[in-house]
């Protein structure tokens, strides 16, 4: 009788093609002695890399996949789950180095736009004495996919790409206003970073895109384009790039732009957006969310539409249609909170992971609650609850993590910059905490940095039964207060067919609808000062002191924490923003000392 020690060492290979799960393939690995030569082929690793990328995503691979090094292919997993096992514990160790990017001395060479109505760029030298450099806080930190770049923002608006290996500066670029949002997409040839910046000299926002290609010395503007609305997020993937803006009547507005053609368009998609909206792009869609206490809406168009509808839109001047998702969410407990600033991330090709942080507006934006969830939203998929009209699809899905803050806080920063991010491949999230007390001169202090590792798949069953009254705007922008019954295609309708703009010069002036709202303010569809004056809706805490409610654990789920000194932050000059590489263990602070203070928790 044979057996499958038998088998030739190709059919023994072959057999991992039919495991999905990496403990699967270790485990048939480790089962007998002869089998243990796979754990030194390349071809057994990469199968452990593509069954880890099928559940949840991983960092790129450092070459072309036929290139890629046995060793190259172990560091990789092996470190992302040591990542994962790290973040299990209940607190996170020292890290193993602390170092810091400065800018340093002598002359900088700035890059900035030459004129209003020109795509080039002039340069200038900038001396680190200058008042733009000296004593000038980092605003923003990212660390970019690759593990080797960061990008910075200062509080000069200078936009730094930086080489971590060398701490040396590659490129600095003048973004000519204050960031309001911003992306990059990095490639083997170099990297394309999009901007939107406020506009010193009218209320509107500037869209720049530029291209910088490793080993060169300058960067190149392909795109400039003034926004006829309020930017709320960008996106870019592949060649299609743009960004989603929100009218003064509450209309999502999306702006495209291929930067290799360099042709561009916007429409006004007629959907009303009711709360805080956050959008983001998979390598399929481009999904715009928002959501309440107990419902989440969702937009979903799929990319290849649009950059169809963009290629053609001269002919074809309707744009396409958005998806609907109605997300239902079921609570362990009642959750009656004032304002939900979500942020947004693709998990998989089918699943849209949502970081929430919930502010009570009480003169300030209190923030006493964060949520992590995971749906599945995908254009695709079939549901029973179709509406005719018009594609609208319902999806339940479970809040897996809630931390309640206590005391409450102020997630926020000087200059009200947000002192927490999504890592930077969606696998965990990271903010930091105010402790009890304050300072002498009254500013937080900070006592912990938590980190939270993004659930798996929280989508449930849902019926039309089971949703609850909500009070949402959609379509006309009318307000609606009913169960799913009352839905319909007109409820939902888009509004009249929406015209296309033609874009071959700059937009004409947008002062008509008023100042912009900063990204790195809570977005509301009214002024933020008119919101705080209103009569505050029960906060959690508040609802806890009812004894008609159940009580709310602090705590849903589980947060790893890191403990700073009690002095940390002074001897840094401020913190102003993290940004935390969660498939390398790394985590970026923008401080007020000039610099970035990188923490490395794995060596």
């Amino acid at each position: 009788m044979s057996s499958m020690l038998s088998l030739p060492d190709e059919a023994l290979l072959e057999l991992l093609c039919y495991f999905s799960k990496t403990s699967d393939c270790l485990n048939f690995a480790s089962c007998c002695r002869p089998f243990l030569f796979m754990k030194d082929l390349r071809v057994f690793w990469l199968r452990i890399f593509d069954c880890e990328s099928a559940v949840q995503p991983m960092p790129p691979l450092p070459r072309p996949r036929q290139d890629v090094s046995v060793d190259e292919l172990k560091r990789l997993v092996l470190t992302t789950a040591r990542v994962d096992h790290m973040l299990q514990r209940e607190s996170m160790p020292e890290p193993v180095r602390t170092w810091n990017l400065h800018i340093p001395d002598g002359m900088e060479i700035l890059h900035s736009d030459a004129g209003p109505d020109s795509l080039e760029l002039k340069s200038s030298d900038l001396p680190s004495s200058d008042e733009r450099v000296q004593n000038t806080p980092q605003l923003w930190a990212w660390l970019m996919t690759d593990g080797i770049h960061l990008l910075s923002m200062s509080k000069s608006n200078i936009m730094r790409l930086w080489d971590m290996p060398r701490k040396a500066i590659l490129t600095s670029i003048d973004v000519m206003g204050t960031l309001a949002c911003w992306d990059y997409a990095i490639d083997s040839d170099g990297v394309t970073l999009i901007v939107n910046s406020d506009d010193s000299t009218t209320p509107s926002e500037i869209f720049r895109a530029w291209r910088y290609n490793w080993g060169d010395e300058s960067p190149t503007l392909l795109l400039r384009r003034r926004l006829t609305a309020d930017a709320r997020s960008n996106f870019i993937q592949g060649e299609l790039t743009g960004c989603v803006m929100i009218s003064e009547d509450g209309n999502a507005i999306i702006y495209l732009a291929n930067w290799v053609t360099l042709k561009e368009m916007e429409f006004n998609t007629h959907l009303q957006i009711p709360h805080a909206l956050s959008s983001c792009t998979s390598s399929k869609e481009l999904s715009l969310y928002a959501e309440d206490a107990e419902h989440g809406l969702h937009y979903a168009y799929l990319l290849e539409d649009l950059a169809q509808y963009l290629a053609t839109y001269q002919a074809s001047p309707r744009p396409p249609t958005a998806t609907t998702f109605l997300i239902d969410f079921e609570y362990p407990t009642m959750m009656d909170d004032d304002l939900w600033i979500p942020t947004t991330r693709p998990l998989s090709d089918e699943l849209i992971g949502v970081f929430s942080r919930v502010a009570r507006l009480d003169g300030q934006v209190t923030a006493q609650t964060v949520t992590l969830t995971v749906f599945k939203a995908f254009i695709g998929d079939d549901s029973p609850f179709d509406r005719p009209g018009r594609p609208f699809q319902i999806r339940g899905a479970n809040r897996s993590f809630i931390h309640n803050i206590d005391p409450p806080g102020i997630l926020t920063c000087p200059e009200s910059w947000e002192l927490s991010s999504v890592g930077i491949f969606a696998r965990a999230s990271v903010w930091m905490e105010n402790s009890p007390e304050l300072r002498s001169d009254g500013s937080p202090l900070y006592r912990a940095l938590c980190l939270v590792r993004f659930p798996k798949e929280t989508t449930r069953p849902v019926s039309p039964s089971t949703l609850r009254s909500i009070d949402v705007e959609v379509g006309d922008g009318e307000g609606l207060e009913s169960d799913l019954d009352s839905y319909s295609a007109s409820s939902y309708s888009e509004g009249p067919p929406p015209v296309a703009s033609d874009v071959e010069s700059m937009a004409p002036d947008a002062s008509a609808f008023g100042p912009s709202t900063n990204l790195s303010q809570p977005q509301n569809l009214t002024p933020l000062e008119d919101l705080v004056t209103t009569t505050p809706m029960a906060s959690v805490t508040d609802s806890n002191n009812d004894s008609s409610m159940p009580t709310v654990p602090k705590t849903i789920g589980h947060i790893c924490e890191y403990r700073f000194p009690p002095d940390w932050p002074e001897k840094n000059g401020g913190i102003y923003t993290v940004d935390f590489d969660d498939a390398r263990g790394r985590i970026a602070f923008a401080t007020g000392n000039q610099g970035i203070l990188i923490f490395d928790f794995l060596d």
